[in-house]
């Protein structure tokens, strides 16, 4: 083995090149998928719109594969002390929320989304209390991943407290829903596949360990998977045009055929982690990498694009699909990032150092009024005896 390779080898998976190349192509195809809704609502019918639709039917499904990516980073979760674990969530709750009030903010000054103080109050504070429905639609994503890196967590320490704690979050959901709490508070619709996906990616095997033959067969399946794959397709078969504006998500109740998704998913994770390893140096897995080398920033980024520039550039787009639209629309997500991205990068930096900051200051006086009340619990017990 070569200085290089060991070096390589001795590398962590986090910032590994497939790593990095892997988050790089699905953030690539969150922009591009974004900006095909842009293309959809400016046509305005979806049914004139069946190259758009199309792809956003067989790519969209494909974002869930960040939660196997992340599992891959998790597989010794549970060695590190919990208070590490712990601050890392709150760190991408913080995360979530201010980027979500900032997007409102900027949403409101540029396009006057909401015609009065009262509205734009709600759509500011609510997601902040609710833990869903942000401006800048990336909000989601990290408040699932904060709840499941838990999960995960005490499925590895422990599988009795795993158990305890899906019993206590799915009494506190029926709870909250008896008494008219929002329908998918804080997400937890998504937490289920996130956190099994998560699992899953605990046990992936390294990407030079996949047959070429398997990794070029993954692709190929999970589109198939993504066609038919319908809410009907178990009971009443598969059907090549039936219900193709049908989108499944990593949410309960968008699965579609359940077992066809998870199936689907393993094939795309499948392929997406083998090709990640199998080309690195050609073009687009160097693009790629560039993009995954700061997911973080890349995303919240994003967030702001979409509320700022998209909507902008969505009054450009043709009323109708050509041969150029998709390609333009493609790399001109790409450029757009990258040159937001190169101009922002300080301020990106700062602000997620800003979060991590506030979370570890938020995450010590939790855990020392909780250790607290423990002590004062104890005490009380003490003297009752």
């Amino acid at each position: 083995m070569s200085p290089e390779q060991g070096s390589q080898a001795r590398r962590p998976i986090y910032s590994s090149p497939e790593m990095e190349i892997a988050r790089g192509y699905l953030l690539i195809g969150v922009f591009y998928m974004h900006a095909l809704y842009g293309v959809i609502g400016t046509i305005g019918d979806p049914m004139n719109a069946p190259v758009a639709g199309l792809q956003m039917k067989l790519l969209a499904p494909n974002v869930a594969a960040f939660f196997f990516l992340n599992g891959m980073t998790s597989r010794h979760l549970a060695s590190k002390p919990f208070r590490n674990v712990f601050r890392h969530s709150l760190m991408l709750l913080i995360l979530a929320m201010s980027s979500h009030v900032l997007a409102a903010l900027i949403d409101q000054l540029l396009f006057r989304t909401h015609g009065s103080k009262r509205a734009f109050a709600r759509a500011l504070f609510e997601p902040l209390f609710l833990g869903t429905g942000y401006v800048n639609y990336i909000g989601w994503f990290l408040v699932v991943l904060a709840v499941a890196r838990l999960f995960v967590y005490a499925f590895q320490y422990s599988y009795r407290i795993f158990a305890v704690a899906v019993a206590g979050a799915a009494g506190a959901i029926m709870v909250g829903q008896y008494f008219g709490a929002a329908d998918n508070i804080y997400e937890w619709r998504n937490w289920p596949a996130a956190v099994l996906f998560m699992l899953i990616g605990c046990r992936m095997p390294p990407a030079e360990r996949i047959p070429d033959f398997v990794g070029y067969a993954g692709l190929p399946l999970a589109l198939v998977l993504a066609w038919f794959n319908t809410p009907t397709l178990l009971s009443q078969g598969p059907c090549l045009a039936c219900n193709l504006t049908f989108v499944a998500q990593p949410m309960v109740g968008q699965y579609g055929a359940a077992p066809v998704y998870l199936l689907q998913q393993l094939a795309f994770i499948t392929f997406l982690w083998w090709v990640s390893g199998r080309f690195p140096k050609k073009l687009p897995s160097r693009v790629a990498r560039y993009f995954g080398r700061a997911p973080l920033q890349l995303l919240i980024l994003h967030g702001f694009v979409l509320v700022s520039l998209y909507p902008l550039a969505a009054r450009g787009l043709p009323r109708f699909e050509n041969g150029y639209l998709f390609f333009s629309v493609l790399s001109s997500v790409i450029v757009v990032h990258v040159i937001a991205f190169h101009s922002l990068k300080g301020l990106l930096d700062r602000f997620v150092i800003l979060c991590s900051k506030a979370s570890y200051i938020l995450a010590q006086l939790h855990l020392m009024i909780g250790r607290r009340m423990f002590l004062r619990a104890m005490a009380v017990r003490g003297e009752g005896q």
